[in-house]
């Protein structure tokens, strides 16, 4: 759903809302008319006894193009650590 615009910190944005049918997620993306680049993302969610966690990010210094190097992604973890496989059960993936 087109929001419409929507000023924040001396920038306008055009803001654009997702959600799930039965409303419990509620995502708002928040686009700049300038480059068209998602600046800021809203997350709302809405758990089973009715409290509502909210979430927030704002994306600055966005360099479309910009060049990375490889090693900016480089990940070396500590000598110590284990690895450990992630098992989603139904308490874990219900909200």
């Amino acid at each position: 759903i087109y929001l419409g615009q929507r000023e924040l910190e001396d920038e306008v944005f055009e803001v654009v809302e997702l959600g799930t049918a039965d409303g419990r997620r509620v995502i708002r993306y928040f686009i700049s008319p300038k480059d068209f680049l998602v600046r800021r993302v809203e997350t709302t969610t809405t758990l089973s006894t009715g409290k509502k966690i909210e979430n927030s990010v704002m994306m600055r210094r966005v360099a479309p193009g910009a060049e990375l190097e490889t090693a900016s992604f480089r990940y070396t973890p500590p000598a110590e650590a284990k690895e450990t496989k992630l098992q989603l059960g139904p308490a874990i993936a219900r909200i």
